[in-house]
């Protein structure tokens, strides 16, 4: 009698020869079945992947990844006018770039007026990051990146994790500056999906010109202190 064989990723149970073939797993998940086939790549990575390694992954993908869609975007939208450049996350389980520049900020600044929405005006909107046109720029290019997150969260949420991640995105914002991709005036910084102004105004400290860092502060308007002192103190050592 012939041994029942069950796909060591889904469960369901598969044919001897495809179970040599493709290392125990069925040919559904080999496939990937529409919206899960992320979930079975991350459980076939965590399945075979120590988590330093995953991370190490992680940390090298960001960095090639965003140096990469940040020198696209220096020379597509350059006429545009860029002056920010961030890495937007959410609590850490994805990454991806917001470009703002002038022509953008136009744009949207002329949309609102033109839905009669006249209070967002184009100084509040200079920095919101989701108003930006260029929200999400080349976000097919971090499918890697989003891959890896996935993964990590595969082994449960912990602090030491998001601490490795927190420090991979700052290199990589640290390789971009050190390439000069752009200009001076153009700043840097990474933000939350929920974010006070305190947050990119704190990373831009560590990756923008003085002349730069004043104007932005400016923009900002005023910032609270102890705000400023949270987001300095959590900053890990990269």
């Amino acid at each position: 009698m012939t041994p029942t064989i069950h796909c060591r990723l889904c469960g369901t149970v598969i044919q001897p020869a495809t179970a040599e073939r493709t290392k125990g797993v069925c040919m559904r998940c080999v496939r990937g079945p529409g919206a899960n086939s992320d979930t079975i790549l991350h459980r076939l990575i965590a399945d075979n992947t120590p988590l330093p390694k995953v991370l190490t992954a992680l940390q090298g993908a960001l960095m090639e990844t965003s140096l990469g869609v940040a020198q696209e975007a220096s020379f597509k939208l350059q006429a545009e006018g860029i002056y920010g450049f961030w890495l937007y996350h959410h609590v850490f389980q994805y990454a991806c770039a917001t470009v703002f520049t002038e022509a953008g900020l136009d744009a949207v600044t002329r949309r609102y007026r033109e839905q009669g929405n006249p209070d967002h005006t184009r100084e509040m909107l200079r920095w919101s990051p989701c108003d930006s046109p260029h929200h999400l720029y080349r976000e097919r290019a971090f499918g890697v990146v989003d891959t890896l997150f996935g993964t990590v969260e595969r082994y449960g949420r912990s602090e030491a994790a998001e601490v490795e991640i927190h420090r991979a995105l700052l290199r990589a914002l640290r390789k971009i500056r050190l390439a000069k991709v752009f200009a001076p005036s153009v700043v840097l910084s990474l933000v939350n999906a929920d974010h006070p102004p305190e947050e990119p105004y704190v990373y831009a400290e560590e990756f923008c010109e003085p002349a730069a860092l004043n104007s932005f502060r400016t923009e900002l308007g005023d910032l609270r202190e102890d705000y400023l002192a949270h987001y300095r103190s959590g900053m890990p050592a990269y």
